[in-house]
């Protein structure tokens, strides 16, 4: 009963968690549930969320059958809208928490779930908007992914809606082959109204079986953000009736809706019929296809035509107007007629148009040509030019078309002679390729007196000419001295007058200049370890001018070293707690003009020794036995006793309880000194940790008198014999009488063995003991007593 109990307690913390909209992570459909984990049980996934009517997918291994990966991102991004929706239902906790104990792992911030997110992690808010905005990246890949690879365009809204759901039930578009949502998309939402759509959304709102109001408000939620781009619902008008032309460059997509999928495309420059629009969306009919369009590539036909005469002049047919024009060169007079709605010419795209073209050539002596006449061909009129001077050309159409265009040109002299740079293109890179030399040549018949002239334009570089002219040829240095471009203009002059120019040449500079980067540190490691202090070492990083070193401490990460030293390789981190664990990352600094560059940080952990064993003491002697005492040391695994002797330290005990505070040393010599030393040992993971040694020194006592007997009596004495001891500095013989033990005698000769009682009664019976005794310093060590008997003469 308390079990049954227990459980439907656990079920309704669960459903009334879900209802708030924020911890989803354990629900599942009624009719399956997953056989494997997939990537939509990380962060705010929503782990197993699934719909009644959803299909599994069967071996989808992320991949495409030509070996693509499935993720792909377009450039699609959730907009703010899209993020607050997520916001509203995740919910925000910047402590660290698990709803049960089964949970891998722990979740924090916006939905943040994973191996990253441990027990008793904190966050700032700000750092919990970071996590979400890093997390929703792999969630629009997801959504991205499906919709390139089903050709499928949506709106914004549609895209936020999508991406929101995809967070909360996970990459569904992969792990499951058919459900309602993902099959409207495909054939087309505008082929479903908004019951429709908002019903697929809300089929995903069970755990266990039992619906859930979160989900379900979260679902209306999407649809309703969704439908802001169904075409079903869309506002188009009739107004915008009427025949169109299609000026994409090649052709545009008819697509099923708004944003639909693609059923059919218009030719470009082909007529075809809008009934409705939106100004952004078109509802085209064109060979028998009815769909939409973007109205971005439709204009509106005409009825009568709207034209503009082009005219220009060029050295090749067809070719670009040139800078300059010389005496003695042929050139082209060329003209088109464009169409001012799709920008093309007449004679190509408008059949049946009665026009022609003529053209009067104007000379600088201020004579004509005679006028040609051409028919509807576009032409290219070919002209000489004999002489320096202002040149004119007129052409004029008539017909269905009326116009007249006029255009002048200069021509300049030129000598024959051609000015030819080494290049005409300098790109210059700071701090690494600074400079360049170019070098201008003249060819052809030189005037007399000429030079060379430059001009500059632009920013971040110099020119300066290098060594002397010798009348054909000069070299100029360009240098680069900041980030900029712009042209040099180099002319062949007249050394008596510059304004007189024989020919001109640019050359184009553009200079880069490098950001300056600090490279990540490399060789970072704990090197070296006490109980209250860490050593880290690393490698001299050459594009550093320095080191920062940080601690975490508190939840925070602190600055607890700036070096300024690029050669520094270590440091030793103090005043630390002894079988602690610490974490410090490091990073290189630099500047660029002043502003300091920083690189990325290094992570290394490490953990302080045990602290060194206090209290170590002799707790106890015997004959073949030390008893060693300690206090306990906090933190630390157990101890390691070792024993000298032979010359050499061995270990004799390790001790895996800390709570052990005694041990006892066996199988020993009697009266003999031994040398003990005890440290204290932890762990680092799987490295073993240890204290520095602290030493003691016990003796055992001597052996215990043997051979005790009454070697002699006499009316008023007895004699008492015993074998000598080894090791021992006396012995002490006492008396029993009156109740009392009495000493004696104290004997200092180790090597005595027998001592006579006097003064005693005769015909007497005494009981005496012996026991021998030594010394640990100056502390007196005994042996068990033996006891003999013995009575005096009559």
């Amino acid at each position: 009963m308390k079990s049954e109990l227990k459980s439907k307690i656990i079920i309704i913390f669960l459903i009334i968690f879900a209802t708030i909209g924020g911890y989803n992570s354990l629900i599942y459909a009624d009719e399956q549930k997953k056989s494997y984990e997939y990537d939509m049980y990380e962060n705010g996934s929503g782990k197993d969320i699934t719909s009644d009517e959803a299909v599994k997918s069967e071996g989808d291994n992320l991949k495409e059958a030509d070996g693509t990966d499935l993720f792909r991102t377009s450039n699609m991004g959730i907009s703010q809208s899209g993020v607050d929706l997520i916001k509203q239902f995740e919910g925000c906790r910047l402590t660290a928490y698990k709803v049960t104990s089964s949970e891998k792992y722990y979740t924090i911030g916006y939905g943040h779930y994973g191996a990253d997110v441990y027990a008793g992690m904190t966050i700032t808010q700000a750092q919990a908007e970071s996590m979400l905005k890093s997390d929703l990246v792999r969630f629009e890949g997801y959504v991205n992914t499906f919709l390139n690879k089903n050709n499928i365009t949506i709106n914004q809204n549609q895209f936020d809606a999508l991406v929101s759901f995809t967070y909360n039930v996970g990459n569904v578009w992969v792990s499951y082959n058919t459900f309602q949502l993902k099959t409207y998309l495909i054939n087309g939402v505008s082929n479903y109204n908004g019951d429709q759509i908002t019903t697929a959304f809300t089929n995903w709102n069970k755990s266990g079986g039992v619906v859930l109001d979160g989900l379900t408000r979260r679902r209306k939620a999407e649809a309703a953000l969704f439908l802001n781009g169904n075409t079903n619902d869309c506002s188009c008008s009739d107004s915008y009736a009427g025949d169109y032309v299609c000026t994409a460059s090649s052709a545009l997509n008819i697509r099923s809706g708004h944003g639909g999928t693609v059923i059919g495309t218009i030719p470009s420059g082909a007529v075809v019929y809008v009934s409705k629009g939106d100004g952004t969306w078109a509802h085209v009919s064109y060979n028998g296809i009815n769909g939409c369009s973007s109205m971005q590539y439709l204009k509106k036909k005409q009825d009568t035509l709207n034209y503009q005469l082009h005219v220009w002049i060029s050295d090749t047919d067809m070719g670009s107007v040139p800078e300059h024009f010389y005496k003695g060169k042929s050139y082209y007079l060329c003209y088109e007629i464009l169409d001012t709605d799709t920008g093309k010419r007449v004679d190509i795209d408008h059949d049946g148009l009665n026009y022609s073209v003529s053209e009067v050539f104007g000379y600088p002596d201020g004579t004509k040509s005679d006028p040609c006449t051409y028919g509807n061909d576009y032409n290219w009129y070919r002209s000489y030019m004999g002489a320096t001077g202002q040149y004119k050309g007129i052409v004029t159409v008539t017909g269905d078309i009326n116009t007249s265009c006029e255009i002048g040109w200069k021509v300049e002299y030129s000598g024959n002679v051609t000015l030819k740079a080494s290049t005409y293109s300098v790109n210059l890179n700071i701090p690494g390729n600074i400079s360049q030399r170019v070098t201008l040549t003249m060819e052809g018949e030189i005037p007399d007196n000429c030079a060379l002239s430059k001009d500059s334009s632009g920013n971040g570089f110099s020119a300066k000419w290098d060594g002397d002219w010798n009348g054909w040829s000069h070299d100029m240095v360009i240098t680069g001295e900041g980030a900029g471009s712009g042209v040099i203009i180099v002319s062949v002059v007249d050394g008596k007058n510059a304004s007189v120019k024989y020919g001109t040449i640019k050359i184009y500079v553009n200079v880069t200049k490098e950001q300056k980067t600090v490279s990540a540190m490399s060789g970072v490691k704990l090197a070296g370890r006490a109980d209250d202090a860490l050593r880290i070492n690393w490698n001299i990083n050459s594009s550093a001018s320095g080191y920062i070193i940080e601690q975490y401490k508190n939840g925070n990460w602190s600055r607890i070293a700036r070096i300024a030293d690029k050669n520094t390789k270590t440091y030793r981190i103090e005043k630390l707690t002894n079988s602690t664990d610490y974490r410090f990352r490091i990073q290189g600094f630099n500047f660029d003009n002043g502003t300091p560059v920083y690189g990325s940080y290094t992570y290394v952990s490490g953990k302080t020794n045990p602290s060194k064993i206090t209290g170590v003491k002799i707790g106890g002697r015997a004959v073949d036995a030390l008893r060693l005492n300690w206090n306990k040391v906090s933190g630390a695994s157990g101890y390691i006793i070792e024993k000298y002797e032979n010359g050499k330290w061995n270990r004799i005990a390790r001790i895996a309880d800390v709570k052990t505070r005694t041990y006892r040393v066996e199988g020993l010599k009697a009266s003999t000194t031994y040398k003990f030393r005890i440290k204290a040992f932890g762990f680092s993971g799987s490295t073993p940790l240890y204290s520095t040694y602290t030493y003691v020194n016990g003796r055992t006592t001597p052996m215990a008198v043997t051979g005790v007997c009454i070697g002699g009596t006499a009316k008023d004495a007895l004699r008492v014999n015993w074998n000598k001891v080894s090791g021992a500095s006396g012995y002490i013989i006492e008396k029993y009488e009156n109740g009392n033990w009495n000493r004696v005698a104290r004997i200092a000769d180790g090597n005595t063995k027998t001592y006579r009682v006097e003064k005693l009664k005769k015909n007497t019976a005494y009981v005496f003991r012996i026991r021998a005794f030594d010394f640990d310093g100056n502390t007196p060590l005994y042996s068990d007593s033996k006891y003999v008997n013995g009575s005096t003469n009559r």
